[in-house]
């Protein structure tokens, strides 16, 4: 079982939402500060949610794998650096589901929204710097697809289970795609396109402007005055159609209706997740 498992699923539906070109190395200027999330970004939570970790739980689940990979490393004549994480990690899991939606980010970053925004913590650059340092026995012993370390924890964690998060990370693609078509949400678009036609940008739905390859030449250090202008705009647009809110109160339906025509599917998660938990607090409370 991979580690892409409850808490790699709300990456996916953030990927769904509000994927954006390559973005590359933008360099430059040192980038401006990241906002402080707002109230409606922050209010944006969904049913499915409750059902994949969160970042404060991803982090207790990592901690408590770090703690079982260092022990069989030592067994098997290696070491293994275990990364220290915040214990009160806080996270706004949608803040870019519905691309951008505050006025802030919109001026000092445009559609260049930083991975920073999302997740503030400089945890996965750490993991990462850490297996690129294992010399290549030690990477084969921690990391090997067969019987590697890594894989060792994580199927003491699970309890050996294996829920379909990938159905469940399908069931939101697909509802985020069906809620575009609800007949308010639908209304609530037109008036988006009428906004912004009328501030003199031609798109016909947000995600067209955020795919503006304009925005996305190799040659571009960042986001231009233009690309802030029509985020800006986007932005302003998007609270005058109450896109948002109308897109995230037809999601939260359709969520709630899939929830509870497939009950057993979903008790099967919820009971996944929580023996993770309690596998991972049991490690750690050991150490």
């Amino acid at each position: 079982m991979s580690r892409r498992t409850i808490t790699a699923v709300s990456l996916l539906f953030l990927a769904v939402a509000c994927s954006n070109p390559d973005q590359g190395d933008r360099g430059g200027a040192a980038a401006p500060r990241i906002p402080k999330a707002t109230a409606e970004a922050r209010g944006i939570v969904l049913p499915f949610d409750e059902y994949v970790l969160s970042l404060k739980e991803h982090y207790t689940v990592s901690t408590a794998s770090d703690l079982l990979v260092e022990k069989c490393m030592r067994k098997r004549g290696h070491d293994w650096k275990r990364i220290d994480r915040p214990s009160d990690a806080t996270e706004v899991k949608n803040r870019r589901r519905y691309g951008v939606i505050e006025p802030a980010v919109a001026k000092s970053f445009g559609y260049h929204a930083p991975d920073e925004m999302m997740n503030p913590y400089d945890v996965p650059k750490r993991e990462a710097a850490r297996e690129s340092k294992l010399p290549a026995d030690a990477k084969a012993a921690a990391l090997s697809s067969a019987d590697g370390c890594v894989l060792k924890a994580e199927e003491r964690l699970s309890g050996g289970r294996e829920p379909d998060y990938d159905k469940l990370s399908e069931f939101d693609a697909r509802i985020f795609e069906e809620s575009k078509k609800t007949p308010e949400v639908d209304r609530a678009m037109k008036s988006w396109r009428t906004c912004m036609r009328k501030q003199g940008f031609g798109y016909d739905e947000p995600d067209e402007a955020v795919r503006d390859s304009r925005w996305w030449s190799d040659k571009s250090a960042g986001a231009t005055p233009r690309e802030k202008a029509t985020a800006s705009a986007d932005v302003r647009c998007k609270k005058q159609a109450r896109l948002v809110r109308l897109r995230y109160s037809a999601e939260k339906k359709l969520e709630k209706a899939h929830i509870k025509a497939n009950p057993a599917f979903y008790r099967e998660l919820t009971s996944a997740k929580k023996e993770n938990l309690r596998h991972a607090r049991s490690v750690i409370s050991r150490r």
